[in-house]
């Protein structure tokens, strides 16, 4: 199983790999920064990736809504988590309608959480809009 773990702070991608791996340990975690990056190419392969984990702050890259807008329409695209902060009512309701399957909140996340929103991820087929489910504070 392979993660792929976007944002623009290389802390907060070590931080989200290390929770990965102590709650899911066979996972792996592909990196993708967007600040050395950018976006991804119109012939990216997703299919390499059973979830995607994204911060909704990505720097001059935008947000992880806008992306999700973006590319949920890709073919084999993953379920995606947003991880946000602050985690509002509002933010909520645009990340659901974009596509996530999962809202986390950044301030507040554990290994516990992120892994059963990793599991909950993998357990949904691809472009469900009928799995969706939100935790926050």
């Amino acid at each position: 199983m392979n993660v792929l773990l976007i944002d623009e702070s290389k802390r907060r991608m070590q931080i989200v790999r290390r929770f990965v791996a102590k709650a899911i340990p066979e996972i792996a975690v592909t990196e993708y920064d967007v600040d050395q990056r950018g976006l991804p190419p119109p012939a990216f392969d997703w299919s390499e990736y059973d979830v995607a984990i994204l911060n909704q702050d990505l720097g001059a890259a935008g947000t992880g809504i806008a992306w999700l807008e973006k590319y949920r329409r890709e073919p084999r695209y993953p379920p995606a988590i947003l991880i946000a902060n602050p985690l509002d009512p509002k933010l909520m309701v645009e990340a659901l309608q974009a596509g996530a399957s999962t809202i986390l909140p950044q301030r507040d996340l554990t290994p516990e959480l992120l892994g059963e929103a990793v599991r909950n991820a993998l357990a949904a087929p691809r472009h469900s809009a009928q799995n969706v489910t939100s935790t926050f504070e």
